[in-house]
C-alpha cells in the first residue's frame, strides 16, 4: 500500500517541481541550486528540490537590505563551505587510537 502511494505521489511531486518550482541561485557564488518547490505549512518551509539540492546541503540566509526594515526581508541560500583545516589522522592521538590501547608520545 505505501510503496504505491509513493510511486504514484513521487512522480507527481517531480511534476509540480517542473511546472511550478523555482531556479534557486546561491547568494555568495552564484552558482546554480536546481529548481525548488517552496511550500509554507504551519510555521514551517517545506523545501522540495530537483538538482544538486539533494545532493549537497545548502541554508537559508537573509540578504542585506539598505534601510532595516523586518516586515519584508528577502531570503536567499547559500551551500555550506568546504572545511579549511587538512583532514588528518594521527595515531598518536587518543581520540584516534585503536579501542582498549592508549598511545603516548614516549612510546
Amino acid at each position: 500500500m505505501m510503496k504505491t502511494f509513493v510511486a504514484v505521489t513521487k512522480p507527481l511531486l517531480f511534476l509540480l517541481i517542473r511546472l511550478i518550482g523555482m531556479r534557486v541561485r546561491d547568494a555568495r557564488t552564484g552558482k546554480d541550486l536546481g529548481k525548488h518547490l517552496f511550500i509554507p505549512w504551519r510555521g514551517r518551509l517545506l523545501v522540495f528540490s530537483l538538482g544538486i539540492g539533494n545532493d549537497e546541503p545548502f541554508y537559508p540566509v537573509f540578504l542585506p537590505q539598505k534601510t532595516l526594515t523586518y516586515a519584508l526581508q528577502e531570503l536567499s541560500f547559500e551551500q555550506h563551505p568546504k572545511p579549511d583545516f587538512p583532514h588528518e589522522r594521527n595515531s598518536d592521538d587518543i581520540a584516534y587510537a585503536p579501542a582498549g590501547k592508549e598511545c603516548s608520545k614516549d612510546g
